[in-house]
């Protein structure tokens, strides 16, 4: 059987040098500051702005995961992906759907009730096409 010393057993560090637990390696790579902000928009104190944060899994191993605003960050991307411009998001919205007929205002409470479910997790998705300049 091959036994493996830790590195720092074959190294001699200088005098006054403290040699970090695992826990406060992760918490000095979590201090990293990430640029991620600069593509998006998105301000994250959790990661700082890297997309992720390092932790240490049920066996005390270093270990990394996706932060949580990585789902906002990947739907940014997708939305400017498709071409849709934040002067597009800030203005195509609901409020501003001018009404001109009745069946329009059925359609339109139609969709807000169907959104409605989909913020109170009882949908999925909501797809609205049509071909390229229908409206």
């Amino acid at each position: 059987m091959c036994t493996m010393k830790k590195l720092s057993d074959n190294i001699k560090f200088p005098e006054g040098f403290v040699e970090l637990t695992e826990q406060e390696m992760i918490d000095s790579f979590n201090q990293d500051v990430g640029h991620l902000n600069d593509e998006d928009g998105v301000d994250c104190p959790t990661c700082r702005n890297k997309g992720y944060v390092y932790f240490l899994n049920e066996n005390g191993d270093r270990s990394v995961k996706d932060c949580t605003c990585m789902k906002q960050r990947k739907t940014i991307k997708r939305i400017k992906e498709c071409g849709i411009t934040k002067t597009m998001l800030d203005h195509y919205k609901f409020k501003n759907f001018i009404i001109k007929d009745d069946w329009q205002k059925t359609l339109k409470n139609k969709v807000l009730d169907y959104t409605k479910n989909i913020v109170d997790g009882k949908r999925d998705w909501l797809v609205i096409s049509g071909v390229s300049g229908c409206g």
